[in-house]
């Protein structure tokens, strides 16, 4: 189980890993590819904080961020300082209720829901879907169900998630703020 659990840890870096391959073998992508990837490896960056800081406050704090890197490349600035405060509000609300429910909820809902109005994003918008719509929901399980059937579920959508968005990366096509 070691090995899964180790696995799982690493999803993360897979995006930025396969960008940086393809980079390096030549290929160009406009700096939304970089953020979007970037988006997947804070859940790295928080498993590793994790380690040494409250997992809680890493909890509260990492969804914010990876939400904040999704809707600046698919926002307008307007529109992102609009979420990023609705997600403050979120977190507040959370914190008074000792939960990261509100807040997840909103960073993730609004991710999925801002990626379902965007079919020109192709089967970027499947993986994104995948990652924050269902990534929500089997989150949501094993935080109100702890166990290995839902820790082994929410494991399963994001390696998914993750696998979506590298065939995707065969495109360096424009992705633009709506």
């Amino acid at each position: 189980m070691l090995v899964v659990a180790n696995a799982c840890y690493a999803l993360g870096l897979v995006p930025v890993a396969w960008l940086v391959a393809l980079w390096s073998g030549g290929r160009q992508f406009s700096a939304a590819w970089w953020w979007l990837a970037a988006a997947y490896g804070i859940s790295f960056a928080a498993d590793t904080v994790a380690h040494w800081v409250n997992p809680w406050l890493v909890s509260a704090v990492y969804p914010i961020t990876q939400a904040a890197f999704v809707a600046g490349v698919l926002l307008t600035r307007r529109n992102l300082y609009r979420f990023l405060g609705v997600m403050a509000v979120a977190a507040i609300i959370g914190t008074g209720l000792n939960s990261s429910i509100p807040l997840r909820t909103v960073a993730w809902g609004t991710v999925a829901g801002l990626v379902w109005q965007r079919p020109d994003l192709g089967r970027l918008r499947v993986a994104l879907l995948v990652t924050f719509g269902f990534g929500w929901l089997a989150w949501l399980w094993q935080a109100t169900a702890p166990g290995w059937p839902s820790w082994g579920t929410l494991q399963s959508v994001r390696a998914l998630g993750t696998a979506r968005t590298e065939t995707e990366t065969g495109s360096s096509g424009t992705i633009t703020t709506s």
